[in-house]
Formats: structure tokens, C-alpha cells, sequence
């Protein structure tokens, strides 16, 4: 009996043992996970107080992450976005996960960048991974320049102009072709060029038929109007 209560008492102190080497493994883990990881990790409580950073957040923001920790969130929101971040924080309370929300952080020398956030609270903390997409939406806002700078060009075009994608889908569509067919560019991008097409496109499209040389000139079509 004596050598039974020996060994569970040293079972018992092995398994603490053990189970206390893990916790302080995974630990261990964690805090090299958030020191390495490039991407911008989070970890705050539901008052918004930042509990845990990792690194990429330096390299975004320019503060360093021991000055962002231990302070709320909002405080490096940018002004504009504080309304909306707030309503979004209340929307987490009830669905627990918030996906794809974007708003502006406040970095050094004043400057901001756009951030995308996917949350999930779990036993009274708020987890997050975000994603620095201000090159993204600059790199988009200068593609619809040069997209608007393009429908300039080809509504000064005194011929109806239009382009079709590989489903024969209408992508663009210029003033002279709303003028002739009667179609506004809002309604007829997207349909299928057939919502005009008469002769001889029905025979054969000379856009997509291999036996039909191109590029094609000359060619008398027939449409259908609108009216």
C-alpha cells in the first residue's frame, strides 16, 4: 500500500510536472508566433484595450508595438472612421464575428493607412487578423481613372463603339452606341451582345468564329434598337 500511495503521488507530480512544461511551451509558442508573424495579429479584451501585437504592426503604423499595448484600439483610429468603428464593435457583441470591415489607423507623422479586419471573439476576447490594403485601394481608385479616362476617349468617338468579353458579355459601351441603339451604357453593360444583334452575327460572330478572317472591315451589320 505504501509503494501504491509512492508511485500516485509521483505520478501525480509527474503529470503537474508535465502539464505545466506544456502550458509554458505553448506559451513560449505564442509569444515567438506573435514575435516572427509578419502579418497583423491581434488580441484585445471587449473594452478594447490592446492586449497583444505582433510585429508587422511596427512596420504599418511606424509606433512601436510596446507603445500600442495596454491602450485602447480607438486611440489609433483614424477621426472619421471612430463612428463607424464603434457601431461595427457593437454589431461583434451580437454575431461574434465581424468579416472584411476597413477603416483608416492613425501611423507616425500623422499619416494613416487602410486596414481590413476579421474578428472573432472567443471567452471574452476579441481575435483579429487584419491586412494592410491601402496600396490595394490606391492601386484600385487609379485603375477607375484610367477606366473613366478611357470612356472619355471613346465617347468622343463619333462611332459606336463597344467591347465584349469571352462569354460575349458587353464590357463597354460609348455615347454613340446609346445613341444609335437607344441602350444607356448602365442598362446594357453586362448583357450579352446578342440583346442587339441581328446580321450577320446569327450566321457566324466574327469575333469568335475561326473560320471568319480578321480583322473584318466594311462589313454592313443589322441591330435591333431598343425601341
Amino acid at each position: 500500500m505504501e509503494i501504491f500511495v509512492f508511485l500516485c503521488i509521483n505520478i501525480k507530480v509527474i503529470r503537474g510536472t508535465c502539464m505545466g512544461n506544456i502550458i509554458k511551451d505553448n506559451e513560449f509558442e505564442l509569444e515567438n508566433f506573435f514575435a516572427i508573424n509578419l502579418g497583423l495579429l491581434c488580441v484585445s479584451d471587449l473594452e478594447g484595450t490592446l492586449l497583444k501585437l505582433s510585429k508587422g504592426w511596427e512596420s504599418v503604423t511606424g509606433i512601436p508595438i510596446s507603445e500600442m499595448e495596454g491602450k485602447r484600439f480607438l486611440d489609433f483610429v483614424y477621426p472619421e472612421d471612430i463612428d463607424s468603428t464603434l457601431n461595427v464593435i457593437n454589431d461583434l457583441g451580437k454575431d461574434d464575428s465581424i468579416i472584411k470591415f476597413i477603416n483608416r489607423y492613425i501611423g507616425m507623422n500623422n499619416s494613416y493607412r487602410y486596414i481590413e479586419w476579421h474578428t472573432q471573439i472567443h471567452n471574452q476576447l476579441i481575435y483579429a487578423i487584419a491586412y494592410d490594403i491601402t496600396e490595394q485601394l490606391k492601386l484600385s481608385e487609379e485603375f477607375e481613372e484610367q477606366k473613366d479616362y478611357a470612356q472619355l476617349l471613346l465617347d468622343t468617338v463619333p462611332s459606336a463603339v463597344f467591347s465584349v468579353n469571352k462569354s460575349s458579355r458587353i464590357t463597354s459601351w460609348n455615347k454613340r452606341a446609346e445613341e444609335i441603339t437607344g441602350y444607356s451604357r448602365e442598362e446594357i453593360i453586362g448583357e450579352n451582345c446578342t440583346i442587339f444583334s441581328e446580321e450577320p452575327c446569327k450566321e457566324g460572330c466574327g469575333l469568335y468564329c475561326l473560320d471568319i478572317e480578321k480583322p473584318i472591315y466594311n462589313k454592313l451589320c443589322t441591330i435591333k434598337t431598343k425601341s
